[in-house]
């Protein structure tokens, strides 16, 4: 059994033997850490205020770092401005080289303009001075015509003179003539009217003494100075007559249609009138027998009537409306209570409503006189006229609302600010 045991153990001792030499070597291993352990426990505070410095400057250089980007933003948004006013003056460049381009070919254009004015000028000069030429020459000839025109005009004076007074002399003489020939023949008419014969065919005076004949030229010298006050004769006077009548006939038949207006306006007056007479008569008596049925009605009782202080003229004539409730003589409404002023006016509103609906009606506190039962009476014939009339009650009383379909109401939950509530009965 040795035999075989022997290599095993020697396997084993030299597995023994690396283990013992990886034992040795570990210890020198560990020799070395803790060599190097210590080292590092020596060098630990170093490292602690190097770590410190170390986070001190990289907290500066952070600093820095952040101070930089923002310097490199700040440098950017420089840039950028730079960049746009760079482009902005490179526009403004380009718009003023554009804008000397234009002003140099403006100049030359100026240049050309100038070159051609003075070329008109040079021109204009000559022709002014052929101008002042021939206007030296006009001048001349326009002051040898004044002087011949103001010789000749001074001719005319002296003609027109002369020429006015032989005119004078010509109408004088033409009114001469006419009256001459226009008491010629006023005296051929009165000798005709008065005498019944031409002045040929008179009979020479009788007594042809001086006396006579003196006698009747006084009497001829009284009739030419009364023929001298009449004036001469009005030629004009038959046009005048004419138009004159013309305007009389023009006016008369303007009076003659205005006359023929007027009556047929009062025929259409006294039309209407007796029309209107007649509808207010037949609504006048349906609406008095409404008002004597509501007012019995809503009194349980009594009786009313309207009546018209002027029968005759029912269109100006005043109402006079006479109530007798229940127990009461009849007298006037203005002797009745207020509650009986109410009744009685609801009375005559619901008559004349009854004669003729209307779509609305707004009652505004009403029924404010009115007890409890006249009330009742009341919002029964209200809900009796809401067939034909839709009506608007402004109320505080209770019944009235309940009667209502539909009720509105104004509220202020907070000062200055209204508010609008609706109930619907259904």
């Amino acid at each position: 059994m040795e035999e075989p045991a022997r290599p095993a153990i020697a396997a084993l001792e030299e597995r023994r033997r690396v283990i013992e030499e990886e034992e040795r070597g570990w210890e020198r291993a560990e020799l070395e850490w803790r060599e190097r352990a210590e080292s590092l426990a020596g060098s630990l505070p170093e490292a602690r205020a190097t770590a410190t410095s170390a986070a001190e400057e990289l907290a500066h250089r952070r600093t820095e770092a952040e101070v930089a980007a923002e310097r490199r933003r700040s440098l950017e948004a420089a840039t950028a401005a730079l960049q746009d006013s760079q482009r902005l003056f490179q526009r403004r460049a380009r718009e003023a080289n554009e804008e000397i381009e234009r002003i140099a070919t403006r100049a030359l254009e100026l240049s050309r303009e100038e070159q051609e004015t003075r070329a008109r000028r040079e021109g204009n000069v000559v022709a002014r001075d052929a101008r002042a030429a021939e206007l030296e020459s006009a001048a001349r000839i326009a002051e040898e015509s004044a002087l011949r025109a103001a010789a000749g005009e001074e001719h005319a004076r002296d003609a027109r003179t002369v020429l006015d007074a032989a005119r004078e002399g010509r109408f004088e003489a033409e009114v001469a003539a006419t009256r001459v020939a226009s008491d010629l023949d006023h005296l051929v008419s009165q000798t005709r009217e008065e005498f019944g014969t031409l002045p040929g065919e008179l009979e020479p005076p009788e007594d042809r003494s001086e006396e006579g004949l003196a006698k009747l030229e006084t009497e001829a010298a009284e009739l030419s100075a009364t023929l001298e006050r009449l004036g001469p004769v009005n030629l004009l006077a038959w046009e005048e007559h004419k138009t004159e009548s013309e305007r009389l006939t023009f006016l008369t038949t303007q009076r003659d249609d205005l006359v023929r207006s007027v009556a047929e306006l009062q025929d259409s007056i006294r039309k209407i009138n007796a029309t209107s007479a007649e509808r207010f008569s037949q609504a006048f008596a349906a609406i008095n027998a409404n008002f004597t049925e509501m007012f019995t009605r809503l009194f349980r009782g009594g009786t009313a009537e309207m009546r018209l202080l002027d029968e005759n003229d029912p269109l100006e004539s005043g109402v006079e409306i006479i109530a007798q409730p229940p127990g009461k003589r009849n007298q006037s409404i203005l002797l009745l209570s207020g509650g009986e002023k109410a009744l009685t006016a609801i009375s005559l509103l619901m008559a004349i409503f009854r004669y003729r609906p209307s779509p609305f009606c707004i009652l505004d506190e009403v029924d404010a006189p009115l007890d409890e039962a006249n009330i009742d009476r009341f919002t029964r014939l209200l809900r009796e006229m809401t067939e034909e009339t839709q009506f608007i009650a402004i109320t505080h009383n209770k019944r009235t609302m309940e009667t209502a379909d539909a009720m509105y109401g104004v509220t202020m939950e907070e000062p200055g600010c209204s508010k609008v509530v609706s109930v619907r009965f259904e």
